[in-house]
């Protein structure tokens, strides 16, 4: 089954109501991906850099209440699983990108252009694939948050 991508759905998630105080949706650029991809000396999937070129400053709070943003994966994600070590340690060719609580979701980005994404449960220390990839994983959350806005 096909996904659509981040910028693909990003006018039906503003139509929808997904916009921030200051105006919406802020992507990286493509330094900023860059540099992101040479402080962790990884080549990031497709997928992924085209949600950071839609979303990856701000999502217009589509994910609220948990660490996804650039700047966040080194500033608190990475110290986080330095702590976790011994416990959860990832090969350096895998790439976390969401930490919400005691859950973390990532993919190997040797995985092809959609990878698929994997979640760590601190609480139940249990690694588990969630998604055949992380298209699928966006949609997914996509369909969620706009069935909740429109039980609101």
């Amino acid at each position: 089954m096909e996904f659509e991508t981040p910028s693909s759905q990003l006018k039906k998630l503003i139509t929808a109501g997904f916009t921030t105080p200051s105006g919406g949706f802020k992507g990286c650029s493509e330094t900023e991906i860059d540099a992101l991809e040479k402080h962790f000396t990884v080549v990031l999937p497709k997928t992924y850099k085209d949600f950071l070129r839609v979303c990856g400053k701000d999502a217009g709070g589509l994910l609220n209440f948990c660490l996804y943003q650039y700047f966040d994966l080194a500033q608190f994600i990475e110290p986080h699983l330095a702590d976790l070590a011994g416990k959860f340690d990832l090969p350096t060719n895998h790439f976390v990108f969401v930490w919400d609580n005691d859950i973390i979701l990532y993919f190997d980005t040797a995985g092809g252009d959609d990878p698929p994404v994997w979640r760590y449960d601190e609480v139940e220390n249990k690694r588990e694939q969630v998604f055949d990839s992380f298209s699928a994983w966006f949609s997914d959350h996509v369909s969620v948050n706009l069935s909740e806005l429109t039980e609101s």
